[in-house]
């Protein structure tokens, strides 16, 4: 049974030339970004005014504009960000995407009305997760893309809004529980400044063997869904996302423009896949090889490419002959001025097409079975296959398709002109309406304007997003006025129209005050994360009261946690609260998000290993335990892809080879990193190459608040683990 409303499309935009490239491709909506708290720091990004004029343009089309607030947000950043917020609902964008729960809590005391869309990197996958998000006044999920389309039928019926990623790059780790770029170069993903470490080449060790030598073994293919699109409209979403506000206008265009067709396929009930030319349009502008993804359980293997990161483009043929910068090609598809090659042999290098000729002569586009020779000091030999990976005729179709698209929003005018009466100017189309009124018209006319002159006048709208349908006046030919009256009505009137047709925003009040007065006793301790056995059996001889193992701790993603567990996302806080304690895993970085978490009942928490010992100091503790993550190794990336059994060659991950054996991986700066696996859905965990000591810290943490020390045992032998027990123990008690 289809939807009875139709699913939104959802286009990225990295500028205000790439949002209009999405509206004029077919977007129903866009998410962008300020130059500041969004994901994607190093996009182009919108300034202030920008904005404005996207939500202006967009709206003008009844298309809307999602903003990005989606990273981590210090307390020092909280002016700013309140002021940013405060521009936003002025701006009247029609939702603002959130990671952090502080800046959650922000906006629903501060505009209990503007609608919150929760962002993948909160990581919602699971029904508890959305009836979190409903009581906290969210109004649609975008769900983490490890979720698949049997479990998106179940939430889509819990009345929340759902969002799910249909094409684009994918993260290997859970999005907002990566900590690799921020640990390896200070450049953190939940910050919007990630590196890529997932795209860089490491070596798998099976028990100190090497079996895997310099591989890009983290790196996922893109995600490509469109042939599936009738099952995953018929779940009930209500947005598909695309991704890449990095990527180029030829990428917006055409993604969107084929999604938005084989959309519209399927609401005229002739859904069909798509064509070899399609896919190649799209295959051109970005590939890294594509997969349906977690959401169609593609298999393990098939979700990763060991062998390369970067964009794949099109064969289009084989060099056949190479004298100086001479290089002869055998062609199998077209090649024009201007588009861009690689060659791939022994070496890959690149170059751009800047002459070429055909039997000596000089020529601008060349087809398939052509034999071309071009010149080019690209580094490159015979036999090697060439790729096309930037094609010029498609960056051009791009470059128009907004000036072939509509400009303009087309209205009707109805003007009234009668002797001592106002003039009155109704500028309206089928969906808005607006009545503009002037002084009234005290003195006769001498010589009547003519009818069509005035005609003349209302019709100058050039300088706006209108354009005139049709214009009926009412004149008596009495009523003296002059030009600039009638020029500053129209102006006026249209001025409103175009603030009512903006300004149309859902909203829907919602303000969190579920209240929580208690004063709690705060005791000053030491916990411990364990992950076996005797690990926990040494910690509890030792003395330590509260350990987090199995039930109390789990997977990042089980669903069933102990009372008094650590939890790692909204998904595993069930409906009592009280007593789950947030793990560093989410994300909570300033006194806001203290706040909300009071506001829920939370009586303890630990906050992000992303916040340094000054900002802690900064944290307005109040009615909560805050907990500090002291000593050990914490997760840099958790995956639902096992690199294990692919590289051991098996489509599937339940190969049983982590429970026989230990693995490691290196990178390429000779860094070791300890892989963990959770054998109840073979989860990969790499662990962080360097153990966290800030033992020595615990005394300053105390004066600031701070009441819990976490430590995290994971590869320390016995004594280690003794020795680490009785040093905190040691700091607590001389402080």
């Amino acid at each position: 049974m289809k939807n009875l409303e139709k699913i939104e499309l959802l286009a990225p935009a990295g500028s205000l030339e790439a949002l209009k490239v999405a509206i004029a491709s077919g977007a129903d909506a866009v998410y962008i970004s300020g130059k500041s708290f969004g994901a994607r720091a190093f996009a182009t990004n919108f300034t202030n005014d920008e904005i404005e004029e996207a939500v202006l343009y967009a709206h003008m089309f009844e298309r809307k504009v999602y903003v990005t607030i989606n990273t981590i947000i210090f307390d020092d950043e909280f002016d700013e960000l309140s002021k940013y917020i405060d521009f936003l609902y002025k701006a009247c964008v029609d939702a603002i995407i959130v990671q952090d729960l502080g800046v959650l809590h922000l906006i629903k005391t501060k505009y209990p009305d503007l609608l919150v869309h929760a962002s993948t990197q909160m990581s919602i996958y699971n029904e508890q997760g959305i009836e979190n998000l409903k009581r906290l006044g969210v109004s649609r999920a975008i769900l983490a893309r490890e979720t698949n389309i049997e479990t998106i039928r179940r939430l889509t019926s819990l009345g929340m809004e759902i969002e799910i990623f249909v094409h684009g790059a994918l993260c290997y780790s859970y999005s907002g529980n990566c900590l690799m770029s921020y640990v390896n170069g200070g450049r953190s993903g939940n910050r919007g400044a990630c590196a890529q470490p997932c795209r860089k080449k490491y070596s798998l060790f099976e028990n100190n063997k090497l079996i895997v030598d310099k591989k890009s073994i983290l790196s996922m293919k893109d995600l490509q869904t469109i042939n599936d699109l009738n099952k995953i409209i018929g779940s009930g979403v209500k947005s598909l996302k695309i991704e890449g506000r990095m990527k180029s206008l030829e990428y917006v265009k055409n993604v969107v423009s084929i999604y938005r067709k084989k959309i519209d396929e399927y609401y005229l009930n002739n859904f069909s896949k798509i064509s070899i030319d399609e896919q190649r349009d799209i295959n051109v502008t970005f590939n890294r090889g594509f997969t349906n993804g977690y959401l169609f359980n593609d298999s393990n293997i098939n979700i990763t490419d060991f062998n390369s990161v970067n964009h794949q483009g099109i064969s289009i043929g084989k060099v056949i002959k190479v004298v100086g910068n001479k290089i002869t090609i055998s062609l199998s598809d077209n090649l024009s001025f201007k588009d861009g090659i690689r060659f791939k042999g022994e070496i890959e290098s690149g170059t751009f097409i800047n002459e070429m000729f055909i039997d000596g002569k000089l020529v601008k586009n060349a087809s398939k079975n052509d034999t071309v020779t071009i010149i080019s000091n690209a580094p490159c030999k015979k036999g090697d296959i060439v790729y096309k990976t930037v094609d010029f005729l498609l960056q051009s179709d791009a470059n128009s398709i907004v000036e072939k698209f509509p400009l303009r929003r087309k209205i009707n005018l109805n003007l009234i002109i009668k002797q001592n009466k106002q003039m009155v100017l109704r500028a309206f189309d089928d969906k808005f309406e607006i009545i503009e009124y002037s002084d009234i018209l005290n003195e006769i006319a001498r010589t009547p304007f003519d009818v069509d002159r005035i005609k003349i006048q209302l019709s100058k709208v050039n300088d706006t997003l209108f354009t005139i349908n049709d214009i009926k006046i009412d004149y008596d030919g009495k009523a003296f006025f002059t030009i600039k009256q009638l020029n500053e009505l129209r102006r006026k009137a249209l001025s409103k129209l175009e603030n009512k047709i903006i300004s149309k925003v859902d909203r829907n009040k919602f303000e969190i005050c579920f209240g929580n007065d208690n004063a709690i006793s705060k005791n000053i301790d030491v916990e411990a994360v364990v992950f076996n056995e005797k690990h926990k059996n040494i910690c509890e001889e030792n003395g330590i009261q509260t350990i987090y193992f199995e039930k109390n701790y789990s997977d990042r993603f089980a669903i069933e946690i102990n009372n008094e567990g650590m939890i790692h996302n909204l998904g595993q806080l069930k409906e009592d609260f009280n007593n789950f304690v947030p793990s560093i895993y989410m994300n909570i970085v300033n006194s806001s998000a203290l706040r909300l978490l009071e506001k829920l009942g939370i009586k303890k928490t630990y906050v992000s290993s992303e916040i340094d010992i000054n900002r802690v100091k900064n944290l307005d503790i109040q009615n909560i335990e805050v907990g500090y993550f002291t000593y050990g190794r914490e997760d840099l990336m958790v995956s639902n892809q096992c690199f294990i059994a692919s590289s051991l060659g098996y489509d599937s991950k339940k190969c049983l080879s982590c429970l026989k054996n230990k693995y490691k991986v290196l990178d390429e700066y000779g860094n070791c990193y300890p892989v963990m696996t959770d054998f109840n859905n073979c989860d990969i965990r790499i662990l962080n190459y360097k153990v966290r000591n800030d033992i020595n810290l615990i005394s300053k943490m105390i004066s600031y608040g701070v009441s819990k020390f976490l430590l995290i045992f994971t590869t320390e032998s016995d004594k280690e683990i003794i020795n680490i027990i009785n040093n905190a123990r040691e700091q607590i008690k001389n402080r």
